[in-house]
């Protein structure tokens, strides 16, 4: 009966051994295959990985430094060299402006095998990345921060990186700190900051895959600029040059003194184009007019509204001009009656109207401005000019 007794637990102990074999085969079934080549067959790969592949810009990223197309392995399998994962570039779009938070166009698959399963299958994540969007003001230039972190598609998935996936963050024309940032798991997160050295209305941040020929993601900022307030007066002017507005600047408390606040006009001429905010926060310019119509003043470098002018037809002004000179012209024919008087009318009113438009254009008893000397009104003023002081010195004979 010992011996039986025995025997019976001999095997027991056997069958117990070979259960506990079987299962620990099992556990340690997947890091077996993920730790040699492995094929996995192209319905294995979800839609975007096949999209990927299908248009050439599916890479496989190895142990060694960069990335190299997947070697293939039959009509319908890609063969996946160990401890190696599969980049899927989404098709580039457009940048957008960037608000809160988004998973970028990025795939990365990692070659999966669970207990009992029939073939591989690949398990996919993609880096988040999280911000406000907006460069803010800071004593040195402009700041912001950006977060990212891995998230896998499939929550819950209990996913072991193979390697570090490792990003490289750039800024057009300002800097990432750090610029290069490595992930050894899922469940982590990087911090980087960002920062430009001036405001501007687009500022694009860039983020690849570290050492790699597969296509940067653009991310769009804005950044957060000062206000800046424009005002005229006054807000109808007489045109052709003969007119000026003031226009008023003045800054929030994050424009300071000293700042140069550039100044377009799509009508007309500003002078000068970047005026300088005093200790108030306040500046001015001057617009002169050309022509008639609308001119719309604007701060484009800073968060302001457009300020409008109009330029209306002088009419009334050459009309009060051409009247003085018929007056003047008559006081001069009333004094001397020897002239031939339809001629000196003539002259006279010509010589009121000249002088009133060049008073309008800026002409004193010793300035002369040139500053406008484009515009049509400046032309004809010059060229009288000239014409005036050739008749002053050339008296036509009388009958």
């Amino acid at each position: 009966m010992q011996s039986e007794g025995g025997l019976v637990r001999s095997l027991a102990r056997i069958a117990l051994a070979g259960l506990v074999a079987i299962a620990a085969a099992m556990s340690i079934a997947p890091a077996t295959l993920l730790a040699q080549d492995t094929v996995l067959r192209r319905d294995a790969l979800d839609p975007a990985f096949r999209r990927a592949l299908d248009s050439r810009r599916l890479r496989e990223l190895g142990a060694a430094a960069g990335t190299r197309e997947p070697s293939v392995a039959g009509n319908d399998a890609l063969r996946i060299a160990k401890g190696a994962m599969l980049i899927a570039r989404d098709e580039p779009t457009p940048p957008q402006r960037f608000a809160t938070e988004a998973l970028l166009p990025i795939r990365f698959g990692v070659v999966a095998a669970p207990a009992g399963a029939a073939s591989p299958s690949l398990v996919s994540f993609r880096p988040k990345a999280s911000s406000s969007g907006v460069f803010a003001k800071h004593a040195e230039g402009y700041r912001a921060q950006l977060v990212v972190s891995l998230v896998a598609d499939d929550a819950s998935a209990d996913l072991v990186l193979p390697r570090s996936v490792t990003l490289a963050v750039l800024v057009e024309g300002g800097t990432a700190t750090p610029p290069v940032i490595a992930f050894a798991q899922l469940d982590e997160t990087k911090v980087i900051d960002l920062a430009i050295p001036t405001a501007r209305d687009k500022v694009l941040v860039k983020i690849e895959v570290h050492q790699s020929d597969v296509e940067a993601v653009e991310l769009e900022f804005g950044t957060q600029r000062g206000r800046v307030q424009l005002a005229a007066s006054p807000l109808e002017i007489l045109g052709y040059g003969l007119g000026t507005a003031t226009i008023l600047v003045e800054g929030d408390e994050l424009v300071g003194a000293g700042t140069a606040i550039g100044l377009q006009t799509d009508a007309g001429h500003l002078d000068p184009l970047r005026p300088v905010l005093d200790a108030q926060r306040g500046a001015t310019a001057t617009l002169r007019s050309d022509g008639v119509g609308q001119a719309n003043v604007r701060a484009p470098s800073w968060d302001s509204e457009a300020v409008a002018v109009r330029f209306v037809a002088p009419l009334a002004f050459l009309l009060f001009a051409l009247l003085g000179g018929v007056l003047g012209t008559a006081l001069r024919i009333f004094r001397k009656a020897a002239r031939s008087w339809p001629r000196a009318l003539l002259v006279g009113t010509g010589a009121g109207v000249l002088g009133a438009v060049l008073w309008a254009l800026g002409l004193r008893v010793l300035t002369l401005d040139f500053a406008p000397a484009t515009t049509e009104f400046a032309a004809l003023g010059i060229s009288a000019l000239v014409g005036l002081g050739l008749g002053t010195f050339w008296q036509p004979k009388t009958r």
